[in-house]
């Protein structure tokens, strides 16, 4: 709940903080006048500036931020520097980058809004602090070209309740004449009800944008759903197929898309015990092996093609760890 304080305000302090009375918080400074609460917004907190009534010691008011019944400091969604490895250059001297993060920030008394008046957005701590917007760069280094990802910018969002495609606004090629900003989109959502392992991309799209050494593809994701960390993702090709048409009594030619399937994932090491216990049965000394997500069942599609050839497709049913 955010807190709206009106009154004139010098500096946040933990000393002398005032007391609730009926509703409002008394300046001990001020006479009898009393200085209201404003709970009708639920997203910001704000400290506005007005005049108080003089009086023989001092003219401040000195509080801080307070939820109405805990007293606690809000928070804040912002993105921090994050430094993170690249390479090495030319020079063989690391090469750093503040690729940012998005993180919950506590808003301190010498953090709070500057006078007369100015507004930050709560964000509480249960509530998600994402990314919205990032823009991809590269160097040549001595490893060759690194591409990586930079955060712009980060905002606060209601916990979402279902596994949902929401979006992300990634650039590429800033600062040149190819610059392009694109919703590649991100998946977020709760899964817990579920009984698997998260929510990820299970279709995408590709699409080609323009780049100093020609075209380039762009993988957009368009539906997300609750899976396990090995899943069956879509991926389509499409084919000019041939049939005969009874309506017509004559073959038509007619364009269809196949779900041929991929698989995507990581799958984490499978320990393999090498040394067992004859009497206990239990496992002195195992090692860890690496497995791979790959398909397990498969499906086939048949068709014939315009010239009159008979094709099969093969499509993958399902995904695992192996």
């Amino acid at each position: 709940m955010s807190v709206f304080v009106r009154g004139t305000v010098t500096s946040f302090s933990f000393i002398n903080r005032p007391r609730f009375q009926d509703g409002n918080i008394k300046n001990p400074n001020q006479a009898t006048e009393s200085i209201p609460l404003d709970y009708s917004s639920s997203s910001m907190y704000s400290v506005t500036s007005t005049s108080s009534r003089p009086t023989e010691s001092s003219t401040s008011y000195t509080s801080e931020p307070m939820d109405e019944t805990m007293g606690y400091l809000p928070t804040v969604c912002k993105r921090i520097q994050r430094n993170t490895f690249i390479g090495r250059d030319a020079t063989g001297k690391e090469y750093l980058i503040d690729t940012g993060q998005c993180s919950h920030v506590t808003l301190t008394p010498n953090q709070s809004p500057a006078l007369p008046q100015q507004s930050v957005e709560i964000c509480n701590t249960t509530s998600p602090c994402d990314i919205t917007r990032i823009r991809t760069e590269s160097n040549t280094l001595l490893t060759g070209v690194e591409h990586y990802d930079i955060v712009e910018s980060c905002e606060c969002h209601k916990l979402r309740e279902h596994c949902a495609k929401v979006s992300l606004y990634k650039t590429f090629f800033p600062n040149s004449p190819f610059e392009v900003q694109i919703d590649v989109g991100t998946c977020r959502g709760d899964c817990v009800k579920e009984n698997c392992d998260g929510c990820f991309p299970t279709e995408t799209v590709s699409k080609s944008i323009e780049g100093p050494n020609g075209d380039e593809c762009v993988e957009k994701i368009e539906r997300c759903s609750c899976t396990s960390a090995c899943y069956r993702a879509s991926h389509f090709q499409t084919y000019y197929v041939k049939r005969w048409d009874r309506s017509s009594n004559s073959s038509i030619v007619e364009l269809r898309k196949f779900d041929v399937g991929k698989c995507i994932g990581i799958c984490s090491p499978t320990p393999f015990c090498i040394i067992w216990d004859p009497s206990s049965g239990k496992c002195l000394s195992s090692i860890s092996t690496s497995s791979r997500c790959k398909a397990t069942a498969f499906d086939t599609h048949s068709f014939t093609t315009p010239d009159g050839k008979e094709k099969m497709l093969i499509s993958i049913g399902n995904c695992v760890c192996a």
